[in-house]
């Protein structure tokens, strides 16, 4: 496998054609994570990407910020140009319009991508339109036995307003596409870990439906967790990037997932979170730990080295979520910069900050996850 990557800045590169004009080679598969104004108007800088890669399936979306050899940016394109030697991909998608068929869009996906040698899968999805656990169910249920999947959900800035995926050539909200990499020599190793601390005792999601949480412990949900949050209630919903909830579906369950308030109903007093909240499901609050954010993305990235004798190049996708980016602020390089040194010299990452991650949790093939930061690196052994 061969790995190229760069990352095009408008107010720097200027003319977009003649910046990826003038990369060389064929690769398989492109990469392209961008900010989400790069589809305004005619988006000349998707179409220059397009025109230059016409042979290449391609994968990408918006997002709230763009990872590229251990930075950080905004406004810019992070591209990564995969050339396979002993294996080969395919493309596949689903339109998602909403939560009601979160499911059955990860499920198509997944059966378009079937195969006994399907080996892992790179993923993007809207991220606002969908029920993102249930997709991620769809896909789980229906991969071929033993793919590793990877990937997350497209972002805008924080505005929680349109996010976009690249499907058939353009920018498009609600898809989810995939790529499928195929054959005995490629491999995907990952890696996840979050660094949130837990600073409340546990109580039970009394009354739920999808991801929307009317009551906790009986009481209505937004005033309980305003009750926790204290000043920071005033600026809710962006509020809620930083106190996620630690959830445990019951008192039998060993693990347990991340999940980020999104939005919140003053009338209704409830809440949106990225991802099911299931009745039952027991939960503490979770603030985050400047120090401990950033080595959790060493950790993340250990976990994800190649295996050995995956020889030569490998590609690194590194997906964070927005919320984190808000704790480390002007520092989000660090938390890039930890992922970057806890792999072998000369990797090759690029990345982006999203509305959810897809990753392993223990025993689990794959999981949705908030406030995590999620490395998958792709390798092809000689």
């Amino acid at each position: 496998m061969r790995v190229q990557t760069c990352l095009f800045q408008p107010d720097r590169h200027g003319d977009a054609q003649a910046f990826f004009a003038a990369l060389p080679g064929t690769p398989h598969v492109v990469l392209a994570f961008g900010a989400y104004d790069l589809a305004a108007g005619d988006a000349p800088v998707l179409a220059a990407l397009q025109r230059r890669f016409a042979g290449a399936l391609m994968l990408g979306c918006s997002t709230a910020g763009e990872i590229h050899r251990g930075e950080v940016s905004d406004g810019s394109l992070s591209v990564a140009a995969i050339t396979l030697e002993h294996s080969h991909a395919r493309r596949a998608s689903a339109p998602v319009s909403g939560p009601d068929d979160s499911y059955a869009a990860g499920r198509d996906v997944a059966r378009q991508l079937s195969d006994a040698a399907l080996s892992c899968v790179l993923l993007v999805c809207d991220g606002l339109k969908v029920n993102n656990s249930a997709l991620v169910a769809g896909l789980r249920d229906h991969l071929s036995a033993g793919a590793v999947l990877a990937g997350g959900f497209a972002a805008d800035p924080g505005r929680f307003a349109d996010t976009w995926v690249l499907h058939d050539g353009a920018a498009r909200g609600g898809f989810v596409t995939a790529v499928g990499f195929y054959g005995e020599r490629i491999t995907m190793n990952n890696g996840c870990s979050s660094g949130m601390d837990v600073f409340s005792g546990e109580r039970v999601v009394t009354k739920s439906m999808g991801n929307t949480v009317m009551e906790i412990d009986g009481q209505p949900a937004l005033a309980v967790y305003k009750e926790y949050l204290g000043p920071y209630a005033a600026e809710l919903p962006t509020s809620g990037l930083l106190f996620p909830f630690s959830v445990r579906t019951d008192a039998q369950a060993e693990k347990s997932l991340v999940r980020t308030v999104i939005a919140v109903d003053e009338a209704a007093q409830s809440m949106t979170v990225a991802g099911d909240m299931p009745n039952g499901a027991l939960v503490r609050l979770m603030r985050a730990d400047f120090d401990r954010v950033v080595q959790a993305a060493s950790v993340a990235a250990r976990a994800a080295r190649p295996a050995a004798g995956q020889q030569g190049e490998s590609l690194t996708l590194a997906v964070s979520c927005l919320g984190r980016r808000f704790v480390l602020g002007d520092r989000a390089d660090d938390e890039a910069e930890a992922a970057l040194a806890a792999l072998p010299a000369g990797a090759h990452q690029i990345g982006f900050y999203s509305y959810g991650e897809i990753g392993p949790h223990i025993s689990a093939a794959c999981d949705l996850h908030n406030q995590t930061m999620t490395v998958a690196t792709l390798s092809e052994r000689a």
